[in-house]
């Protein structure tokens, strides 16, 4: 439904790069991640497709688990529009996506330092583990 609204051009998905498709949405599990213009009529075909969703398979939609996310483009009456349109509470950051940044607009380095950072914290503490086991080894079965 997202996808053939996006090609009906009821909504407008985000570009990666200038000559790749738009992206309207991410699923993953039961999370759904939506991208769409800050318009209402935009905002207005989301609701109506997650009605039909909700409507055809019995689901109901947490509004109190959701939560909106606007550009920096997106202007301070803009937002209140949409806020009152549709109450679900706004974020002043994507925080994070399965304990990963979600952040638009870092570079890469940025957005992966943090799992370059758990990564060494990881292999610190199994050399450490490791480096222990080869004391006890040495030092144990020589007795």
């Amino acid at each position: 439904m997202f996808r053939n609204a996006e090609v009906q051009r009821l909504i407008h998905g985000v570009k990666i790069c200038s000559d790749g498709p738009p992206i309207s949405h991410l699923l993953f599990a039961d999370d759904t991640v939506v991208f769409c213009k800050a318009r209402r009529s935009e905002l207005q075909v989301v609701d109506s497709i997650l009605k039909d969703y909700r409507n055809a398979s019995g689901q109901l939609i947490n509004f109190q688990k959701s939560s909106m996310f606007f550009s920096r483009n997106a202007g301070p009456d803009l937002r209140r529009n949409l806020i009152a349109f549709k109450a679900i509470p706004v974020r002043g950051d994507l925080g994070r996506y399965l304990r990963l940044p979600a952040e638009i607009g870092k570079t890469n380095t940025e957005m992966f330092s943090y799992i370059k950072e758990r990564v060494l914290q990881r292999l610190a503490g199994w050399k450490e583990r490791e480096f222990l086991i080869w004391l006890k080894r040495v030092f144990c079965s020589s007795r």
